[in-house]
């Protein structure tokens, strides 16, 4: 019972008030009927409170009952949130969808920030999945709504695993993005959670953005590091780390992933063979490509990857036989990449370019064939075809480099692509080994020029020289240098300078680096203090990482140079070259010197003060080239019949990428005998010339 209020509390609407507070605390004692009498009273007085009319129909004994009570509410104030909220909630109650969904939508109008309607008209729309996982309702717009209302109310509890089914169905009916935009939202509100770190991390691999792929993986994993689950990331992160070139991530992911479910070693080990092959020299390499064979017998891709390593390591016989099994596996697989390579490293480039030419014709997005195809272009010399390599290269998945362009540059800075840059902060980084970023370096004085202010990122080997020869910029050896993108307007690879200055002059830059002259004039007084004659640097090995480009001239073959009297020898190698000396005097009489005061430890500086304290450099293809280029010193190059560097034009004694460099050719495909003696008899007239 309600006892009486004296007739003195006041004016009619604060007795109400009283008394609608008092329902609402019986109501929450759990007393329905002493609440109603209580609202029944305060409606007495306030006949046209919409509140008191609401509070009263919650007490009504079903939905439908309730819903009828309610819209008196409705009449009496029809633009009222809470009754809006109610009307729709009774009427859902009742399963009358078009009521609820109605008085929603009126909701979502008045009152725009409420969540309470975007999740309402979410319910409305979704009832969910029945017991055959068959989705009822307008997906698309319910969905729209989730996302409206996790927006407004991220704190919002609403099941994880029904957004996650959903995203897929509707990832499934075509609407991607809005799935996606689910997802994220709530991946942002539940940043712990391992599924929906994984769920969206592989969406993200599908889409092709490994970058994003990858950070999603991470957190799942550090999560929920074991598992069905983490077995299925540990392969994607896999695939993710060997899609942007971070082999050495692939193989410890694939080999984490065996080691999680060994029963699917099998299925897991080409992978593992995949990952490896970034050093194709490597014993462990090989093993796991012949255990992906033994698993995959069937599999062309396997016998393709094979020959890879056959044909690194110069059997192509092999190579021939693995291509072939290849295409019996899979008569449909366009193996015509793999016969390019086959064909030019047997030293038949005309035959490797219309390989290359017809993949890239009947498949323009292969990149292998379009980029290959590019850089046979600027090896027959037709530059304005081929220089479309030097930004395409980008797009490759075997391609490697401090920082990455594609699919998005790993730095948050825009790249540059020939806007005015006077007065704008750009970031320069070398892309590649450091005789490839030396010779783009070529062109660094043409942006110098344009009153750009530079940075330029390079390997520590060569900062010195770099510090000496573009004094008017800043330099920093990489890893010793933080970056920040809010310092910049502008990055570039070091090689855009070649394909954005192409046009600036015939032939390409030389004498553009600089070297410690008091060092380079000592050395000289050295070699010259018991000589009158020219003093010729030589270079005969290569010692590089990757089968392929790592080779020698043997130091046995170089008679046709080495036993000319009228030249003195200095050694510009690298390593032990001790036996190749004594190799050199025992058959020729010849002495090839060897300065101690030259060494190779981490930096070339002094390296490049010798090359420019000779008279001339013979070398094969490699670093001594490029630096005695950027020094302007003479140079004779000894070449391969197939040579992968485009910048020396096949079939000609002379290149516009290195004007100071005389090319030479082997007739035979193993004949550097033939090629030394014709160095030798052209550097005897060069010099009788002076």
């Amino acid at each position: 019972m309600i006892n009486a209020e004296p007739s003195n509390l006041g004016s009619a609407e604060a007795r109400a008030a009283m008394l609608r507070n008092k329902g609402r605390g019986f109501l929450a004692a759990q007393q329905p009927k002493a609440a109603q009498f209580a609202f029944q009273r305060a409606l007495l007085l306030t006949p046209r409170d919409a509140a008191t009319v609401v509070n009263l129909a919650t007490l009504q004994p079903n939905p439908p009952e309730i819903a009828a009570a309610m819209r008196r509410g409705f009449i009496l104030a029809p633009n009222d949130p809470k009754i809006l909220a109610n009307l729709a909630i009774s009427n859902a109650a009742k399963s009358d969808c078009a009521a609820a969904l109605s008085y929603w939508r009126r909701l979502a109008v008045y009152t725009p920030s409420n969540s309470k309607a975007a999740f309402g008209l979410l319910n409305g729309w979704i009832p969910g999945q029945d017991q055959n996982l068959r989705w009822h309702g307008y997906l698309v717009g319910g969905a729209k709504w989730l996302n409206r209302g996790l927006i407004l109310d991220p704190e919002r509890d609403v099941p994880v695993d029904f957004i996650i089914k959903l995203g897929f169905k509707l990832k499934i009916d075509g609407h991607e993005s809005l799935a996606l935009s689910i997802l994220k939202l709530v991946g942002k509100v539940t940043p712990l959670s391992s599924a929906v770190n994984s769920v969206l991390a592989r969406w993200f691999f599908h889409q092709g953005d490994w970058l994003a792929a990858t950070s999603f993986l991470k957190r799942s994993l550090i999560m929920t590091p074991s598992g069905k689950f983490a077995f299925r990331n540990f392969v994607i992160f896999g695939h993710c780390s060997g899609l942007v070139r971070n082999y050495q991530d692939a193989f410890k992911s694939f080999l984490r992933a065996t080691l999680l479910s060994p029963e699917q070693f099998l299925a897991i080990v080409p992978h593992l063979a995949n990952a490896s092959f970034s050093r194709p020299s490597c014993s462990r390499t090989w093993t796991l490509a012949r255990m992906a064979l033994t698993a995959e017998p069937n599999k062309a891709v396997v016998y393709q990857n094979f020959s890879g390593l056959h044909s690194a390591a110069g059997e192509f016989c092999k190579f021939a036989r693995l291509i072939r099994c290849a295409s019996i596996a899979d008569p449909k697989i366009d193996l015509r990449v793999n016969l390019g390579t086959y064909m030019l490293r047997t030293a038949r480039p005309f035959a490797a370019w219309a390989y290359y030419d017809a993949a890239a014709k009947a498949d323009p997005a292969n990149l292998d064939a379009v980029c290959n195809r590019a850089k046979m272009l600027l090896a027959f010399g037709d530059i304005k075809a081929g220089i479309s390599y030097l930004r395409d290269r980008w797009k490759l998945q075997a391609f490697d480099a401090p920082h990455q362009l594609y699919p998005v540059p790993s730095l948050p800075i825009p790249v540059w692509r020939g806007q005015p840059i006077a007065g704008k902060r750009i970031f320069v980084w070398g892309e590649q080994g450091i005789g490839d970023d030396l010779w783009f370096l070529g062109r660094m004085n043409d942006l110098i020029n344009q009153q750009a202010d530079i940075t330029l990122e390079c390997s520590p080997k060569i900062f010195d020289i770099l510090k000496l020869s573009f004094p008017g910029i800043r330099v920093y050896p990489r890893s010793y240098f933080k970056i920040d993108p809010e310092e910049f307007d502008y990055q570039i690879p070091v090689g855009f300078l070649t394909e954005e200055y192409i046009a600036n002059s015939e032939k390409y830059p030389s004498g553009y680096l600089k070297v410690d002259r008091q060092m380079a004039h000592r050395l000289r007084q050295k070699y010259k203090a018991d000589w009158r004659g020219p003093v010729v640097g030589v270079s005969w090995r290569s010692i590089k990482p990757a089968a392929g480009r790592s080779y020698e001239a043997p130091i046995s073959e170089w008679g046709g140079l080495l036993g000319i009297k009228n030249f003195k020898f200095v050694s510009l190698q690298y390593g032990d070259i001790d036996k190749d000396t004594h190799e050199a005097e025992r058959l020729f009489g010849a002495t090839i010197h060897k300065d101690a005061e030259v060494e190779y430890d981490g930096s070339l500086k002094n390296a490049a003060a010798q090359i420019a304290a000779v008279d001339a450099v013979v070398s094969i293809a490699s670093t001594p080239i490029i630096l005695a280029n950027g020094l302007s010193v003479p140079t004779w190059a000894a070449l391969r019949r197939y040579q992968e560097d485009w910048r020396y034009t096949i079939g000609r004694n002379e290149t516009d990428w290195l004007p100071h460099c005389r090319l030479f050719w082997p007739t035979e495909s193993v004949n550097w005998g033939d090629v030394i003696m014709r160095i030798g008899g052209d550097l005897m007239a060069h010099f009788e010339k002076k």
